[in-house]
C-alpha cells in the first residue's frame, strides 16, 4: 500500500513531464500567407523624383515584380541609389511632376 501511495504522488510529475517531451516532437501547422503587393503606375524618373516619361503601363495598375520587367536596363533595384522608376496611383502624371514620398514598396533604384 505505501508503495503505492508513492506511486500516486509521481504520477502528476510524470504526466506533465510526458506531456512537455511528446508536445516537441509534434509539428506546428503556421501558414505564413503573404501579403499582396500594392500596384501602381510606373515612371521613369530622375534622381528627385521629377518624371521623365509617360506612364510604363498604362493599361493598368501592376505590381513592383512587374514593373522590374518594364523598367529600363539600368534599373535593377540596388539599395541606396538614385530614383529610377517610381510608381504612383496616378495615371495621368505628366513630364517634370514629382512624386514625393512614394512607399518603400513603390521605388526601383538604379543599379549605378
Amino acid at each position: 500500500m505505501n508503495k503505492m501511495k508513492n506511486l500516486f504522488k509521481f504520477l502528476p510529475m510524470f504526466a506533465i513531464v510526458a506531456g512537455i517531451a511528446f508536445s516537441a516532437f509534434t509539428s506546428a501547422n503556421h501558414v505564413v500567407q503573404n501579403k499582396p503587393l500594392a500596384t501602381y503606375f510606373w515612371y521613369e524618373v530622375d534622381a528627385d523624383g521629377h518624371v521623365t516619361s509617360e506612364t510604363l503601363n498604362p493599361l493598368g495598375e501592376v505590381d513592383k515584380n512587374a514593373a522590374m520587367s518594364l523598367a529600363p536596363a539600368d534599373c535593377a533595384d540596388t539599395p541606396a541609389k538614385d530614383f529610377c522608376v517610381l510608381g504612383s496611383s496616378s495615371d495621368d502624371l505628366q513630364i517634370d511632376d514629382q512624386i514625393t514620398s512614394p512607399p518603400t514598396d513603390a521605388i526601383i533604384r538604379r543599379t549605378n
